[in-house]
């Protein structure tokens, strides 16, 4: 009869085999005849990890420990076996305590960066997995780990060589490929990015990687390629819910009205468990309870593993208050050009002003801007605790959010908490859905009493909402070379909105104007071949000549300003209404007839109306629009009235940039005032007469 020794050693080598249930069968036996044998618990700890039978593994390593809690073995196998579980928090208790009674078990540490990354504790997993890279350089899981770190900390240049190193050990390591795709794209080097994806694509054709080369494909406006990938996700999977959404935004992005199925669409993102992306719903849908819900589980499964710093603000009489302008569109943007008279403005002998770039840029504007703040920094090869640690030094008492969920946008920075203050503005026309962002700038048209509710934030209410753009001379100089090829008496409607906002809806309330004004062609902005070749399509689908659809690009801003005093009525798009481009045609003399809804993209252009006195310009419904279109288009004497109060609006009304600062800059004080007194957040309104 076997020994109990021997019988241990077969047991042991049928493990190392990975011949579990006949390691684990001897194993059990053994344990009838020794209940307390330290080795078998640890060894059958360990085989139920291996195994994926975490409650039976947690069970015999707690048994384990209750004998002996002095192994780092033990602690360290707990420490896997939570993460595995997804309690990152106890897996770190655990692995910490196995490093601390064995310093180089170097294995606990690559375990806790995993711990730490999970908890969005970069800078700390950066450390211990550097120190275990030191000791250990043959593990290209541990360098793909570190890749990712590198990508969360911003350092991307970093990232694709920790990748690349990975790639050195294991080839065909699939998830390197694809992350190191995911950063060449953001660096960009777009080209190299598709091929590092369709690499990772042949190896693992997964819906992930086939989804994020999708994406790409989109961004660059590859509108075919991007389309077969989207479906062929789907063929594989038709409940993929993720690729139904984004197949169906394809759909808008390009102007595919027929292919869209918007109340499936809308169904599927409320019931989506982590939320879609928000700027995404400005432009599908007009319904603030919808922007409410999603943003907040967006937020939550982005964002929700960051601990907000404590600030407090310790503000003397005489002391400046430092405010802080956060984006990555300080360039040729509509943001520059709104908000750089703001900065200009800003009264010195009260504020100081700073901003943090998220972008480079060589454009003009870019250059220019730069020397209207007191202090500039470029963050936009910063890891973020570079930029958090010069926002600590800084100690700023007020930080503007310019970019909220935009596409080069960093929330994960104000996630953090860079200041006491935190203001939305401008750039993501929405709630974030965040308790990290405590106001966002509006006027109580855009965001009337009863739709406060669906604001996470409080409001802080100006006169109006939008700063105008800098004053554009009437007699800028005709650039021949950028007129429009327009046919001569011609009523000239047009809509230098991004194509994205097109939706069918609106466009099928265009072609019922233009049926109804025969003398008339459109003029619209697009940015791809896709988008022209849809938009004809469907209007000759509903018997409009295609020579009454003309197509511009984006142009420079002299111009672009140039087009629009070329036309007669801009005619805006819903739910995601034109704004800082709304401004630019007010102010060469363009008239703009907008719809208004519930969200705040959709009331924004109406706002601006109104406060330049032109409220006719606003419709409540279709029919409205569309009565107002045909009437301005045929009656000739209505449409010069409205451009005649359109030359003084912006002279004869509130709505120039010194009583916005005005306005604005008091709104900012009364925020401070609120937190200074440990008053709790609310609502503040500034009034005309500050």
């Amino acid at each position: 009869m076997p020994s109990f020794d021997e019988e241990f050693q077969k047991a042991y080598s049928y493990h190392q085999s990975a011949k579990f249930s006949l390691a684990e069968s001897i194993y059990n036996d053994l344990l009838k005849i020794q209940p307390n044998n330290k080795d078998l618990i640890l060894l059958l700890g360990t085989l139920h990890l291996q195994s994926k039978d975490l409650i039976k593994s947690e069970n015999f390593f707690k048994k384990y420990l209750a004998l002996d809690n002095s192994n780092y073995l033990a602690f360290q196998n707990l420490g896997v076996l939570s993460n595995a579980k997804g309690d990152y928090k106890q897996a770190r208790n655990f692995l910490e305590k196995s490093i601390f009674l064995n310093p180089k078990n170097y294995h606990a540490q690559f375990y806790l960066s995993k711990s730490l990354y999970e908890l969005g504790q970069f800078d700390d997993a950066y450390k211990i997995l550097k120190s275990y890279l030191k000791n250990i350089d043959d593990n290209s899981e541990a360098f793909f780990d570190m890749g990712n770190i590198c990508f969360s900390l911003n350092k991307i240049e970093d990232s694709i060589s920790y990748y690349d190193k990975s790639l050195e050990i294991k080839p065909k390591y699939h998830e390197a490929l694809a992350n190191k795709a995911l950063a060449l794209s953001k660096i960009p080097n777009y080209s190299e990015a598709i091929i590092f994806y369709k690499r990772a694509i042949f190896l693992n054709d997964c819906n992930l990687y086939r989804t994020n080369l999708a994406n790409l494909m989109k961004h660059l406006g590859l509108y075919d390629e991007a389309l077969k990938l989207y479906k062929k996700s789907l063929a594989l999977d038709p409940n993929n819910k993720e690729a139904f959404i984004d197949l169906n935004n394809l759909y808008q992005s390009a102007n595919q009205f027929n292919d869209i199925d918007l109340d499936e669409l809308k169904k599927i993102i409320s019931n989506l468990n982590n939320g879609y992306d928000p700027f995404s719903l400005l432009y599908l849908f007009d319904d603030l309870k919808l922007q409410l819900s999603n943003a907040k589980k967006y937020t939550l499964k982005k964002f929700g593993s960051i601990a907000q710093q404590k600030k407090t603000i310790n503000l003397l009489k005489e002391e400046k208050i430092r405010i802080v302008y956060v984006s990555s569109d300080f360039r040729n943007h509509p943001i520059a050009r709104l908000i750089q008279d703001v900065v200009k403005k800003h009264d010195r002998k009260n504020f100081e002003i700073f901003a943090i770039s998220l972008k480079k840029s060589d454009e003009d504007i870019h250059k220019e801007i730069i020397h209207d703040f007191d202090e500039f920094f470029d963050g936009s090869s910063c890891a973020d605790k570079e930029i958090l640690e010069y926002c600590e030094v800084k100690k700023f008492h007020i930080a503007v959010n310019l970019g909220g969920y935009t596409r080069f946008a960093r929330t994960e920075l104000f996630a953090h908490r860079i200041a006491p203050i935190q203001i939305s503005f401008l750039g993501f026309l929405g709630t974030m859905g965040s308790d990290f962002m405590d106001y966002i700038i509006s006027d109580k048209y855009v965001i009337p009493l009863e739709f406060r509710k669906y604001y996470s934030e409080k409001i802080l209410y100006l006169p109006f909402f939008q700063p105008n753009n800098k004053f554009i001379k009437k007699e800028t100089k005709k650039i021949e070379n950028f007129r429009l090829n327009l046919p001569k008496n011609k009523f000239i409607f047009c809509c230098f909105n991004n194509a994205f906002k097109i939706n069918q809806k609106i466009f099928d309330s265009w072609i019922r104007i233009l049926k109804q004004v025969p003398n008339s062609v459109f003029v619209i902005y697009v940015k791809t071949e896709i988008q022209k070749i849809n938009m004809v399509q469907y209007f000759q689908n509903h018997n409009i000549q295609k020579n009454r659809l003309i197509f511009t690009k984006k142009l420079p801003y002299e111009s672009f300003l140039y087009q629009l005093r070329q036309c007669n009525l801009f005619l805006d798009t819903f739910p995601y209404n034109a704004g800082a481009t709304s401004q630019d045609a007010l102010m060469v003399g363009l008239p703009v007839l907008t719809l208004t809804g519930e969200t705040y993209s959709s009331r924004m252009c109406a706002s601006i109306l109104k406060t330049a006195n032109l409220s006719e310009l606003c419709s409540n419904n279709f029919d409205e629009y569309e009565s107002k279109a045909i009437s301005l288009a045929t009656d000739i004497n209505k449409l010069n009235k409205i451009k005649e109060k359109l030359n003084h609006a912006y002279t004869k009304t509130n709505m120039n940039i010194d009583n916005f600062i005005k306005f604005y800059e008091a709104g900012l004080k009364e925020t401070l005032l609120n937190f200074h007194h440990n008053k709790n957040i609310d609502h503040i309104v500034v009034k005309e007469n500050k």
